[in-house]
């Protein structure tokens, strides 16, 4: 933790670059401090060598690092309240009365997002198919061919026909689905898998049947309740990346930005790397490991809904973004998607 002198410079650093883009010099923060250039250019000159700063060239002032961004995002930035005009534009996005099909939910809150931070963002949601398990039954077709049916919490049914190796037959079904139904209602696929993983490794349970046939029903059924995607996301807001890239004349960039956001495995990816953590999220520059955002930050919140939905919202900006503004912009998106999702009026 930075001493308050030093964290104080570095805060005025980082907001007069957010301000004015410019590098930021000593005798431009005097008046701020009632201190003389060289003790202040001496505190820029510490925390460069703490990492906290750098400078473009020699002659030039300072400007923030990404771990700079970091320290005074998680640091040194009370949340700012939204004014109502903001709160209810992001109500009203969620659609907060009647049915609402789940990707519109999502379109309609990343669009308003983006529309009040005057940046990229994102609202992702893990698929609907990891929802927990209510039941599963198995229909006998012969005895090496039966179709199970899947029965989630959320009254999604899924089918597959499968084809085994092994004989099964009529009574033998029946007491799979037994099996099954007792021990592993009311939980994902994913749980159940590493569930009966665990169980299988145990040396007393290895050539146990019913939890081998369990881990075989298990992976048939992940592929048709997972899809071929991890989740879906809704991304707006790319023009105002490429506008404010073409303000700088930096047309490469704008290239770059263009390819990232179509890449949207990659921004879910992103997403669900952040929804790990409590709060709000920060990722900054490099750290997103995508090379074309580089030079932006996302910030980021998760929300949860009923039947074990999960997902998180995100502003994607420059690095030179307002922190403050958006970090309560998306505290408030995910608890108003939260809401949303708990209630039962959902096409999901």
């Amino acid at each position: 933790m930075l001493k308050e002198r030093p964290a104080n410079i570095l805060k005025a650093v980082v907001e007069k670059y957010i301000k004015t883009g410019d590098p930021v010099g000593a005798n431009s923060l005097t008046k701020s401090f009632a201190l003389s250039p060289a003790s202040i250019r001496n505190a820029l000159a510490s925390l460069e060598s703490q990492g906290f700063l750098t400078h473009p060239h020699t002659s030039a002032g300072r400007i923030p690092t990404d771990l700079g961004y970091r320290y005074y995002a998680q640091t040194l930035v009370d949340l700012s309240n939204l004014n109502d005009c903001e709160m209810e534009s992001l109500k009203g996005a969620t659609g907060d009365q009647g049915w609402i099909e789940l990707d519109y939910l999502l379109q309609s809150v990343s669009l308003t997002l983006s529309s009040l931070s005057k940046h990229a963002s994102m609202v992702g949601i893990a698929n609907p198919g990891v929802a927990p398990v209510r039941r599963i039954s198995f229909a006998y077709v012969d005895d090496y061919v039966f179709l199970a049916i899947l029965v989630t919490d959320d009254s999604e049914i899924l089918k597959k026909l499968i084809r085994t190796e092994n004989c099964h037959r009529r009574s033998d079904l029946d007491k799979f689905s037994n099996y099954f139904n007792d021990r592993f209602t009311h939980l994902s696929i994913m749980q159940i898998k590493r569930m009966l993983i665990k169980e299988l490794q145990k040396e007393e349970n290895h050539l146990n049947r019913l939890l081998t046939f369990s881990l075989f029903i298990v992976e048939e059924m992940k592929e048709l309740s997972l899809g071929s995607q991890d989740g879906q996301i809704a991304v707006e807001g790319t023009a105002n990346l490429i506008a404010q890239a073409k303000e700088k004349a930096d047309l490469w960039a704008v290239k770059m930005i263009f390819e990232a956001m179509e890449e949207k495995n990659r921004l879910f990816s992103l997403l669900a790397e952040c929804r790990k953590k409590e709060g709000v999220s920060l990722v900054i520059g490099s750290e997103s490991e995508i090379e074309e955002l580089n030079d932006y930050s996302m910030i980021s919140h998760g929300f949860d809904g009923k039947n074990g939905l999960k997902g998180a919202v995100g502003i994607i900006g420059q690095k030179q973004m307002d922190y403050r503004h958006s970090m309560a912009l998306v505290t408030f998106a995910a608890k108003e998607m939260s809401e949303r999702l708990s209630k039962r009026t959902m096409g999901l």
